[in-house]
């Protein structure tokens, strides 16, 4: 049984996974860990992050991955349409509107 990778991860393989120089990572890492949730290095000087919490933190971030669809969403929303359109749907979908007591219809 082969024990998994236990290695820190360094600015290198962070920059190789991401795309990005290594100039980037060290300037733009402190950013990415405020606003993105990025975890904290384990050390200074030559950076290197905790491998799980990184490979995580790349699994929600990597810049390959699909952009999520709103969370719950079978289906997309359905496009927008006219007052007179609406109107035409909900009619095909429920009937005729009905005025309720007091109220005069359009």
């Amino acid at each position: 049984m082969t024990q998994p990778d236990q290695r820190p991860v360094s600015a290198q393989e962070l920059a190789d996974r991401l795309g990005v120089s290594l100039c980037t990572v060290y300037k733009r890492h402190e950013r990415w860990r405020l606003l993105d949730g990025m975890p904290a290095t384990i050390r200074k000087g030559r950076l290197s992050w905790e491998r799980s919490g990184m490979m995580a933190w790349l699994t929600r971030h990597h810049p390959a991955r699909a952009a999520q669809a709103p969370a719950n969403d079978a289906a997309p929303p359905p496009a927008a349409v006219t007052v007179e359109e609406h109107r035409t749907l909900l009619a095909a979908a429920y009937g005729p509107a009905r005025a309720a007591s007091g109220a005069t219809a359009p």
